[in-house]
């Protein structure tokens, strides 16, 4: 080996060794910049979570503001009653039984025992699961 051969193998280790340096430097500033673009998004998306959830809330809110309370006058109730039993159309005595189910369960659970003698297995099942309901409430 000559002296220029050392030299040239020193200068190259060198000059490699320098150039790693720098590809490295590069790498580091890369992953660097991800981190700090990972960051900024998981702090764009919290933010964007909290709120989603505070609107969220307000419509919940505003959903419990807006619900009424829904009553039925005594005559109401009563006129359900006859029509339920009277009517010649099976789908409007079940409708009838139904709305009755919804605000006093005791006074339709007669007429839904009734409605499970219906033609249509439709209305008797519709029947039976109201009856089941009731059943289960009054447990």
């Amino acid at each position: 080996m000559s002296l220029f051969d050392n030299l040239e193998k020193l200068v190259n280790e060198r000059g490699s060794a320098a150039i790693m340096r720098e590809r490295l430097s590069l790498a580091e500033d890369k992953y660097a910049a991800l981190e700090r673009k990972l960051a900024n998004a998981r702090e764009d998306h919290e933010q964007q979570v909290a709120k989603l959830k505070a609107e969220v809330g307000k419509v919940a809110e505003e959903l419990k503001s807006r619900q009424v309370s829904l009553k039925l006058s005594p005559a109401f109730l009563r006129a359900l009653e006859a029509v339920a039993p009277t009517n010649s159309e099976d789908h409007v005595r079940l409708a009838c039984v139904h709305t009755l189910w919804s605000f006093r369960p005791d006074r339709a659970k007669p007429l839904l025992e009734d409605a499970l003698g219906d033609l249509r297995d439709v209305n008797r099942a519709h029947a039976q699961v109201l009856l089941d309901l009731y059943d289960s409430k009054s447990d």
